[in-house]
């Protein structure tokens, strides 16, 4: 192609543009102020991993705090008890003793009720059984400890070889200017007798005899020093401790409960009973038998097994809030 101008000096025009041609669009941003902003894929989400929960500090914190509210409130049972037994600043006390002996041809039988106070029971000699009542009353003033101390009534009925002592009164601390009062008993039976004794708030102990043995209070501490289980007995304590070196003498049964506090039993390694253990909040330690132990619960234990080669009687011992030990001798 020439690309010279054409000659007498002359240029041809360019065409002129179109009146209606489209030109360049443009897109001001003041134009489109709400511009929405540039689309973004969401983030994957991935599931969360399980958080393995570490429950053994929550059973052990568990264990620890009901062991704690079961000592608070052994705690305030036992204050409960010394406001009954203790006299308090300015208070008069006024005490009486006598003494009952009856004669049995047989083995006696013993059936006690006290409201309040302690019971003993040890044995004697010979076929005498002696029952001791110590009774005590405190008031704002010596009369009114008196007037306690009186209309304080104990019953000791005979009949053959049943020996009853019962006695009722209120031992209500907040009384409105009456006596407080409590009992104590001190029982002398023969070697062998049969004792139920019911107290509403001390301690029992019982020494040196054998037979049917059920002993029970509401709040105080059962004891048995070389005591030897015959027939059906029973030990009960509804806040305390139970204590006992004893024996279970051939097809005995023997149910043991506490309701809050500890059991500790030593009994002879060829002891001829089935055992049944088991605490539902606290330890439960055997020594010298062979035992299946297993944990129904997060923190109850629960033990069985044979205590003697030929075993025909059966211990069952259930504690609450609490421990258990268990020695063989």
């Amino acid at each position: 192609m020439n690309n010279e101008a054409p000659k007498g000096g002359v240029t041809a025009p360019e065409p002129a543009p179109k009146e209606n041609a489209p030109g360049p669009v443009e897109h001001p941003q003041s134009q489109y102020p709400y511009a929405p902003a540039p689309y973004r894929y969401p983030q994957a989400q991935y599931p969360r991993e399980r958080r393995k929960t570490n429950w053994v500090p929550w059973v052990i914190g568990g264990v620890l705090g009901a062991l704690l509210i079961g000592g608070v409130i052994i705690a305030l049972i036992v204050a409960l008890i010394g406001s009954i037994f203790t006299a308090a600043t300015g208070q008069h006390e006024q005490s009486t003793t006598l003494t009952r002996s009856l004669t049995v041809s047989g083995t006696p039988s013993l059936v006690i009720s006290d409201p309040a106070g302690n019971i003993t029971v040890q044995t004697g000699s010979g076929s005498q059984v002696t029952v001791q009542i110590t009774k005590h009353a405190w008031g704002s003033s010596a009369t009114v400890a008196q007037n306690g101390l009186s209309s304080t009534t104990v019953d000791v009925l005979q009949h053959g070889d049943t020996i009853t002592v019962r006695s009722q009164f209120d031992t209500t601390y907040f009384d409105h200017g009456a006596a407080r009062r409590s009992l104590d008993l001190l029982v002398t039976v023969p070697a062998q007798a049969n004792v139920d004794a019911h107290l509403g708030a001390g301690n029992i102990v019982a020494r040196q005899m054998s037979g049917a043995v059920r002993l029970d209070t509401g709040a105080g501490n059962v004891t048995l020093d070389n005591v030897t289980f015959t027939g059906s007995s029973r030990l009960n304590t509804g806040a305390g401790n139970i204590e006992a070196t004893c024996a279970i003498a051939s097809d005995a049964t023997v149910d043991v409960h506490v309701g809050a506090g500890n059991a500790t039993m030593t009994l002879p390694s060829n002891t001829p009973a089935q055992l049944d253990a088991s605490t539902g909040i606290g330890n439960l330690t055997i020594n010298g038998w062979q035992t299946s132990m297993t944990n129904p619960g997060a923190t109850g234990h629960h033990a069985r097994g044979a205590m003697g080669d030929h075993p025909t009687g059966m211990l069952t011992i259930q504690v609450g809030t609490g421990n258990l030990t268990l020695t063989s001798k």
